[in-house]
């Protein structure tokens, strides 16, 4: 059984995600923080996309309720590379990042 710190954000990333793609969006799934070393409750994920090529910070942020594992990312350019920052929340914060990079697939005449 793990130790709860209150007070503070979590001290890891999530450690996976995968993608369900479109040519405009994404079906984004991600592995729980397991509780050991969540440094208390998890109340929310933020998921934060961006464009790969851009250095600019991640603004684009979706907040998902805990237990929440997945989210839909919409509105998005075809044949585009996106990175991903996902993040847990508690009531001190968010921790790291885990950060991951998917692409949209190309359009389609007949498909979006």
């Amino acid at each position: 059984m793990g130790i709860e710190v209150y007070g503070c954000a979590p001290a890891v990333k999530p450690n996976k995600a995968s993608f369900r793609e479109s040519s405009s969006s994404f079906k984004v799934t991600w592995n729980q923080l397991p509780s050991e070393v969540a440094n208390g409750r998890i109340f929310r994920y933020k998921i934060c996309h961006k464009l790969s090529s851009t250095v600019m910070p991640c603004k684009n942020a979706i907040y998902v309720s805990y237990p929440a594992n997945s989210v839909y990312v919409m509105n998005l350019l075809p044949f585009t590379d996106y990175t991903f920052e996902i993040s847990a929340g508690t009531l001190a914060g968010y921790g790291p990042p885990l950060l991951t990079n998917a692409k949209t697939r190309e359009a389609s005449k007949y498909f979006p």
